[in-house]
């Protein structure tokens, strides 16, 4: 209690210190501090609490610190990235993923402008240019990046080109509802262009013309919104011409999600709908829809889980058609302040367009057939390394039973293949990752795959 005591008349002597101190610079003269009634060692009772007294200071002075400028808050250890990469659609999906990117820009006290430009020449004449502005901050934001390729290839009907353009920004909605102030609205507009030739087939001077243009918007609550949601419309638009055929692909996506909570239990609920379409002679359509509903993850000391629930309608072409319930579990164990293990069952149904199997497989034709893989089996396992706060490292396997995986296939030897599907395939792989911070904002990663 005296300790209490002694503390409080420093605080008030500061207190009353910085306005006398005011007053002599031309302030009101400020009434004089009271003494504060502190016990004797002899006093004092042993009391289960404390009550502090309030003090309030009065008067028309004013004290005025000293400006010091704040420094934004920064993570230690890994994913400190450079605020723009948190903009919408910045982040590269090739990038290593060992958890959660630290979002930076909610902690900027000011604006952040930043650009890149990068640029190479390799061998067969093959420049690359690359430039990237963006301006990030805790009420807006805005990226935009473009890029060139060309490549006169190694041989004759080997050139190609590529081309994009991409413009993301977002900004804070300020609102007098408790559930949409501080929500933050986002939207986004790309183009992606390709050409390129079909070398090794019966006609290699074909020229493909790839491109699509998406368009989203987006929004997600406030931190301090007492219900939090999110929920994006994403729509992309994919011409596809060559010999062959000329050809469109619409596709659009809905997502949404919340965390509700259900007898006092915060439970994530989430729903998706895939919907593309394919114009060709006869339009061919595919579906997805995925609702999940997922736990938050629970501890006891070093073990932690995490349970959810998936449910999938899908559709494809050939008459593909189905309805999945799959759990899924994921573990965890802490072996030691710097080792996690882990191991996932997660089972699931993957969309599929043709734009993205054009994009994996270059030379597929545009009258292949388009299904979704169904995971039936799907199990991951492996250990995460902290060795510092700049050093980890993650080594992982996986294990899948699959239906309707797409196998590539150019029997015709014509250089234009084909989309085969059949039976049950079963994939088994490995993979090391490796990150390791150099400064706050810069990273160097490594993956190796098998």
């Amino acid at each position: 209690m005296m300790r209490m005591g002694i503390l409080v008349l420093l605080l008030v002597g500061n207190s009353v210190f910085g306005q006398e101190r005011e007053s002599q610079t031309g302030g009101k003269q400020q009434p004089s501090s009271r003494p504060v009634d502190v016990r004797t060692p002899q006093d004092q009772a042993p009391l289960p609490k404390i009550d502090l007294p309030e003090f309030v200071i009065t008067g028309t002075g004013s004290i005025d610190p000293p400006a010091v400028d704040k420094e934004s808050l920064v993570e230690a250890g890994l994913y400190n990235r450079n605020p723009l990469e948190n903009m919408p659609g910045a982040r590269d999906r090739g990038t290593i993923d060992l958890g959660e990117r630290f979002k930076q820009s909610l902690f900027a006290t000011r604006e952040v402008r930043n650009g890149m430009i990068l640029g190479s020449l390799g061998t067969f004449f093959s420049p690359f240019v690359m430039a990237s502005y963006g301006v990030s901050s805790t009420e807006f934001g805005f990226l935009g990046k473009a890029a060139y390729r060309r490549t006169k290839g190694f041989a004759r009907f080997t050139d190609a080109s590529t081309a994009s353009l991409a413009a993301d920004g977002n900004m804070v909605f300020q609102s007098t509802n408790e559930y949409f102030d501080k929500a933050r609205l986002s939207a986004g507009i790309s183009y992606d262009i390709r050409k390129y030739k079909f070398y090794g087939s019966q006609n290699p001077s074909v020229q493909r013309d790839w491109a699509v243009v998406g368009l989203e918007v987006g929004a997600s609550s406030g931190i301090t919104a007492p219900l939090s949601f999110h929920a994006a419309l994403n729509y992309r638009a994919h011409s596809l011409q060559d010999s062959s055929e000329t050809l469109t692909e619409n596709h659009v996506t809905l997502s949404a999600g919340s965390a509700l909570p259900v007898f006092d239990v915060p439970l994530d609920v989430g729903f998706v709908a895939e919907l593309a379409t394919i114009a060709r002679a006869t339009t061919n359509s595919l579906s997805l829809v995925h609702l999940t509903l997922a736990s938050p993850r629970w501890s006891w000391g070093d073990f932690s889980v995490r349970v959810a629930a998936n449910g999938y309608a899908v559709e494809g072409m050939n008459g593909q058609k189905g309805t999945y319930l799959y759990p899924e579990i994921r573990v965890q164990h802490r072996l030691s302040r710097s080792l996690t293990a882990f191991l996932d069952f997660h089972p699931s149904v993957s969309f599929a367009t043709l734009r993205e199997r054009t994009r994996q497989f270059p030379y597929l034709s545009s009258a292949s057939v388009i299904r979704h893989t169904v995971d039936r089996l799907a199990f991951s396992s492996g250990i995460e390394s902290e060795w510092s706060g700049q050093l980890r490292t993650k080594i992982s396997f996986e294990f899948r039973r699959s239906t309707d995986e797409p196998l590539y296939d150019d029997m015709a030897d014509s250089g234009i293949g084909l989309l085969e599907y059949g039976g049950t395939t079963t994939i088994v792989g490995a993979r090391v990752d490796a990150v390791a911070n150099i400064t706050p904002i810069d990273y160097f990663g490594i993956a190796l795959t098998a």
